[in-house]
């Protein structure tokens, strides 16, 4: 039997070798990267706590059973201040893992551009965490009328370890808190028989 942390788990290693091989798995593995998708973007649309949560795990329990949380992106709507030399912008996380962020912003950084991210409790009880970073992919959606127009990859650079051990706590506060919001009727039956999981 599994659980939901395998997984998460098997997820985080699929995405991180997609990423890794530049977006291309053997067919197999592809198949199975869809499948895995499905679920987890299913749990990180989750919001609000269930009454009946289908799991609870600790944040020691999800550390131990998904170790590759590195490349682990989840869902987020931190609102920020991004600094580019001297000018201020505010914008919005709409993902971040250990390694970067999906940056949401009325103003758009060419590719390379270097912009210093104030990410503020980026885990419980931490402060404001200035960290730095740069735009690797950009796209422009050419209007800003109900939505942000540029959606933007940042890199982060040069983390230290203090960095680096808020935005792991910031991934593991984050799936527990997922994992308590999905209630026990929204996964498919025939998912939780396919995958043979312990609920």
């Amino acid at each position: 039997m599994k659980t939901l942390l395998d997984l998460i788990q098997e997820w985080a290693v699929l995405n991180e070798a997609k990423t890794l091989a530049g977006g291309v798995l053997p067919p197999d593995d592809e198949a199975r990267w869809n499948d895995l998708r499905e679920f987890y973007e299913l749990l990180m649309a989750q919001d609000g706590l269930s009454a009946h949560p289908i799991a609870r795990y600790s944040a020691a329990e999800i550390r131990n059973a998904v170790s590759n949380r590195s490349r682990l992106r989840v869902s987020t709507d931190l609102e920020i201040v991004v600094t580019k030399e001297s000018e201020v912008h505010f914008a919005r996380v709409g993902n971040l893992s250990c390694g970067g962020v999906l940056l949401l912003s009325d103003s758009g950084f060419g590719l390379g551009t270097s912009v210093s991210l104030y990410l503020a409790n980026v885990s419980r009880g931490a402060e404001v965490i200035p960290t730095e970073g740069a735009v690797v992919w950009s796209a422009d959606s050419g209007s800003s009328d109900s939505t942000f127009r540029y959606r933007m990859g940042v890199q982060f650079d040069g983390l230290g370890a203090k960095e680096e051990e808020g935005l792991d706590a910031y991934v593991v506060d984050s799936l527990e808190t997922k994992l308590l919001s999905v209630a026990r009727d929204s996964l498919d039956a025939d998912f939780v028989a396919r995958e043979h999981l312990e609920l």
